[in-house]
C-alpha cells in the first residue's frame, strides 16, 4: 500500500493495493480523510510521529491499526521516507503500509506465555516482578499494598496418592477459588509448584487480614473430587504489608518467612509478617 503526502503534511496520493485494503474511494481518503478510521489512540500516535518527522525532513516507522473493507482492524506498519523536487527541494513525504497483524498476534502470544503459568493461566513470578516494584514505589505517595505467599498443607500427599494429574487439574480448581475472593484491582499468582502468590494493590492491614481469612475459610470448605474419593484441603498464608521503599526482595522474604511460621505452627491458618 503506497501513499504520497505534500510539504503541507497532506496526503494526497494512495495507490489501487491501499484503496482495496480500505474499500474506500480516492477522495475519501485525501487529505487526512484516511486516519478518521483509525482508532482515537492510533490516530494520535501516528501524527505525533509524523509531525515530528514532518518538521523534521526525516524518515519515520509507526505501527497502528487500521479498518480493512471487511471492518476487521489490522496492524499495520507505515514507513514513509522524505522526497525531493526536481530542483532538490523537500516535497513531501512518499511511503508504505504493510499488514503485520500475523506478527503482532505471535508478539501478543509469546509475551502472554512469558507472563503466564501454562497450567492455570494464572500470572507467573515474572508477573510479579513488574507490578511488586510499581506497589513498592507507590508507598511513597502514602498508598499501603500486601503480599501474600500461600502454600498448599500436605499437597504431596494428593500427588503422592492421586497422582500428579489429579494434581494438576486440583491446582486449576484451587485457583478458581482464590480468584473469587479477591478484588479486581488484585492479582493472584502461581509461583511454581502447589506455592501462589497474591498482590493486593492498595489495602490497609485489617483489610488483608479480611481477605486472608476469606481465602482461608473458602478453601477450607471446599470439597475437592478425584476419581476416587473427594476430600478438603488447607492453605497456609504468610503477610507481608508493604509500607515503605525497600527491596522487593525483602517484601518477598517477609510474606515467606511469614508462610512457613504458619506451616509450622499446624497450617491453615495465615500469620502477619511483624
Amino acid at each position: 500500500m503506497i501513499w504520497r503526502s505534500g510539504t503541507d503534511g497532506q496526503f494526497n496520493y494512495f495507490n489501487q493495493a491501499w484503496l482495496a485494503f480500505t474499500g474506500r474511494k480516492l477522495e475519501e481518503e485525501m487529505g487526512q480523510g484516511w486516519a478518521q478510521k483509525l482508532p482515537e489512540s492510533d490516530r494520535k500516535r501516528f501524527f505525533i510521529v509524523y509531525e515530528t518527522a514532518l518538521q523534521n525532513r526525516k524518515p519515520f516507522e509507526v505501527e497502528f491499526r487500521m479498518r480493512r473493507f471487511d471492518d476487521q482492524y489490522r496492524w499495520v506498519l507505515a514507513v514513509g521516507r522524505p522526497f525531493n523536487g526536481l530542483e532538490g527541494e523537500f516535497a513531501g513525504f512518499i511511503g508504505s503500509c504493510y499488514d503485520i497483524t500475523e506478527r503482532k498476534n505471535q508478539e501478543e502470544q509469546l509475551a502472554y506465555q512469558a507472563m503466564h503459568d501454562p497450567l492455570t493461566g494464572l500470572p507467573n513470578r515474572r508477573m510479579m516482578e513488574v507490578v511488586l516494584p510499581r506497589l513498592i514505589e507507590e508507598t511513597g505517595q502514602g498508598k499501603t499494598s500486601a503480599l501474600f505467599f500461600i502454600d498448599l498443607d500436605n499437597f504431596k500427599l494428593v500427588n503422592d496418592h492421586f497422582g500428579h494429574h489429579v494434581g494438576d487439574s486440583l491446582l486449576v480448581e484451587l485457583g478458581r477459588i482464590i480468584q473469587k475472593q479477591l478484588r479486581s484491582s488484585d492479582k493472584l499468582i502461581r509461583l511454581g509448584g502447589d506455592e501462589f502468590a497474591v498482590l493486593l494493590d492498595g489495602v490497609q492491614r485489617k483489610e488483608a487480614e479480611a481477605i486472608a481469612s476469606r481465602l482461608l475459610e473458602s478453601v477450607a470448605k471446599y470439597k475437592f473430587v478425584s476419581p476416587q474419593q473427594s476430600f478438603n484441603l488447607y492453605l497456609s498464608i504468610g503477610v507481608a504489608i508493604i509500607t515503605d521503599r525497600v527491596d522487593q526482595e525483602i517484601i518477598m522474604s517477609r510474606a515467606d518467612t511469614a508462610m512457613y511460621q504458619a506451616k509450622e505452627q499446624g497450617g491453615n491458618q495465615f500469620v502477619l509478617y511483624e
